[in-house]
């Protein structure tokens, strides 16, 4: 009777990993504000503005918050390339690198709700090599991948992923390397409010 107590109490403490749910919520990088192509081309002193935005289903009109980091960020390097942030909103705390929380004072509506915009400029014609993949993932620090909707419940996301100098733009998708969501705690987001 008493190893029966401790498995229903081990189910019940970690019921929450074993019932995750499956999403076709993600964040994903653009190279379109129609959110349409996941791979652009960087040119020496062309600047190209690519778009991070998250996915929403329908059980999820608008978010108040969303957390992640990018692996592969490819980021200002003094004399070589400069990039840009601009996001949807002033409530930030983090960088794409290591993992970003934004807040939102009101929802932002799906199925994209719009996260903000990296603007790159590169000042040299091999900063970037072809095929350079970057992929939305956890946060570094928090271990999340989420957005938080309208009534503040967090919703665990998918990462897409987004290619620099796609040589090959049938192979560049937006959704074949998604990295799932593991957290359940979300307290850099509740910081923010």
């Amino acid at each position: 009777m008493k190893k029966l107590m401790v498995a229903l109490l081990i189910l019940v403490a970690f019921g929450n990993i074993a019932m995750a749910q499956e999403t076709d919520m993600y964040i994903g990088i653009f190279a379109d504000d129609a959110y349409t192509h996941c791979y652009a081309d960087v040119e020496a002193f062309a600047p190209v503005t690519i778009y991070l935005a998250a996915f929403l289903d329908e059980e999820v009109p608008g978010i108040t918050a969303a957390e992640f980091g990018v692996d592969n960020w490819q980021g200002t390097i003094a004399g070589t390339s400069m990039v840009t942030m601009a996001w949807n909103t002033d409530l930030v705390i983090g960088t794409v690198e290591y993992g970003v929380a934004l807040a939102f004072s009101t929802p932002i509506p799906g199925p994209f709700a719009f996260l903000g915009t990296a603007t790159v400029l590169s000042m040299d014609a091999a900063w970037l090599a072809d095929e350079t993949l970057m992929t939305v993932v956890p946060a570094t620090d928090s271990g999340m991948l989420q957005v938080v909707d309208g009534d503040f419940a967090p919703h665990d996301v998918n990462g897409g992923t987004f290619t620099y100098n796609c040589v090959n733009p049938a192979m560049c998708s937006c959704f074949d390397e998604f990295i799932a969501a593991d957290a359940t705690n979300w307290s850099s987001l509740k910081a923010l409010y």
